[in-house]
């Protein structure tokens, strides 16, 4: 009857699931609970997933890896995956790795592949990357671009630059994940190419845990800002440096080196300088350039309280005294 069917445990999988944003996350949960002992194996299979993505929002991952454990035993072929999956992004390689090995050795899954590759390279297990890579020679562009991301990995472990550049040049833009952007990027910083930089970087901010990325990635481009800038490539130090400049927590050497090289391509706005004035008042390059700034604006007087600033801070060299004189 309809009222059997209503009452069947896919219809009750179903109704827990259509009615996710109207119950409580503790109603659902108790749903879900009795539906995974169901003796149906794909209702209780599908009920176990469902767990495991409450137990991952409520930051449960024990008893998230419990459900995903029981939903592999129910289900080994389309468990199995699942689980890996989760260790991965739980960053428990250790335990990704092997059930990643397992389903490879009955296919060439390019997804399962490349987190194989990057959990093998998290543990600098280089020759198995190189071996994995070589499971990827021919078949079509996927399978073939996995290999050359494989290549890619196996490079940036040898701190093998010149290669990495040339296996993310033919694949670029096919990877999103964390590592991919990261190498995209060690690549483009030695390439020393500017906009390459930028196109990563952008990319990262629309990428989860941007934060935490960004940080990595001015780390790794820092050291050529830093040559650039000593090398008085001003422009391309400032271009880079406006990278990672974040109102909210001010670098010196970043807003230095921004200020310096906006100043001389005339693309200096007023309120930057007013925005570095208030993070570091007594700053002498900054005074400096403020100064510069609102002498080119014929704001005379405003230069002056900078350039005095700067002298009573005892900052008394040359190009500070200068313009004193003028």
């Amino acid at each position: 009857s309809d009222r059997e069917t209503l009452l069947s445990p896919m219809a009750r999988l179903l109704e827990v699931v259509l009615n996710i944003k109207k119950n409580s996350d503790a109603v659902r949960l108790r749903q879900l609970v009795e539906l995974a002992e169901s003796e149906d194996p794909v209702v209780a299979f599908e009920a176990l997933e469902h767990l495991a993505r409450q137990f991952t929002l409520d930051k449960q991952p024990e008893q998230a890896e419990n459900a995903l454990t029981r939903a592999r035993d129910l289900n080994p072929e389309c468990g199995t995956p699942i689980l890996g999956q989760f260790y991965f992004f739980n960053n428990n390689f250790d335990a990704a790795i092997p059930i990643f090995q397992e389903i490879l050795d009955n296919g060439t899954n390019p997804t399962i592949a490349l987190m194989l590759g990057e959990a093998l390279a998290t543990q600098n297990r280089l020759n198995e990357i190189r071996k994995l890579s070589e499971k990827y020679r021919v078949g079509n562009k996927t399978i073939l671009q996995l290999g050359t991301y494989l290549d890619a990995l196996y490079a940036f472990g040898r701190q093998d630059f010149a290669t990495l550049s040339d296996n993310i040049k033919r694949i670029k833009g096919v990877y999103k994940t964390p590592v991919a952007l990261l190498m995209s990027l060690h690549a483009a910083v030695y390439e020393r190419d500017v906009n390459g930089i930028r196109e990563v970087v952008d990319s990262i901010r629309v990428t989860e845990g941007a934060d935490a990325l960004l940080e990595q990635a001015q780390n790794i481009v820092m050291p050529l800002i830093k040559a650039s800038f000593d090398g008085q490539n001003f422009v391309a130090a400032a271009n880079l440096a406006d990278l990672f400049q974040n109102p909210n927590k001010p670098d010196l050497f970043l807003t230095r080196v921004s200020l310096t090289g906006n100043f001389d391509q005339g693309l200096l706005r007023r309120r930057d300088i007013e925005a570095a004035l208030q993070a570091f008042p007594d700053d002498p390059v900054v005074l400096h350039i403020a100064a510069e700034l609102a002498m080119q604006n014929r704001q005379f007087g405003e230069a002056l309280t900078h350039i005095e600033r700067n002298l009573r801070n005892g900052n008394a060299t040359d190009s500070i005294r200068l313009q004193y004189i003028l």
